[in-house]
């Protein structure tokens, strides 16, 4: 379940002090009556045994495995995307075409371990959050054709 992570909301923020939740049918009458926005849109998340707003979206650096060139982007996803989802934006951040859903060649993710060259396949079947990425890491794409469309 991917959420609009837009717009982007100052660090710190606490529920019940800073903000309230409530449901989209209560909110829609609240801004029927006052006005209001910009829509603020985030993914609910499973947090151990309770359910959470995820109110700050993961930010992964990914660039293109096997790459000739630097070309590298930031791309904001929830931690409940799974690895394939998190493929599907990647790809499309770094201008890379994606294949034909259900093609045998498909894009496989890599996390980069440590400061190292060290790269651990993820399971497209997974999410972020199970793969053990975290915030702020390092994944690499590998295109079925190397990335040729993207450096071209």
């Amino acid at each position: 379940p991917e959420a609009a992570f837009s717009p982007a909301l100052v660090k710190g923020l606490k529920e019940n002090r800073d903000f309230v939740l409530l449901p989209e049918s209560a909110y829609e009458h609240l801004k029927a009556w006052y006005g209001g926005g910009p829509d603020v849109l985030r993914t609910v998340v499973r947090a151990g045994n309770r359910t959470v707003v995820e109110l700050y979206p993961w930010t992964l650096d990914v660039s293109l495995l096997h790459s000739h060139t630097n070309r590298r982007a930031l791309v904001a996803i929830s931690r409940a995307s799974t690895v394939a989802e998190l493929g599907l934006r990647a790809a499309a951040a770094l201008g890379v075409e994606a294949p034909p859903p259900g093609s045998q060649a498909g894009l496989r993710l890599w996390a980069r371990l440590g400061a190292g060259n060290t790269l651990q396949e993820l399971s497209p079947h997974g999410t972020l959050a199970g793969s053990g990425l975290d915030d702020g890491e390092e994944v690499c794409l590998e295109h079925p054709d190397g990335g040729a469309a993207a450096e071209a």
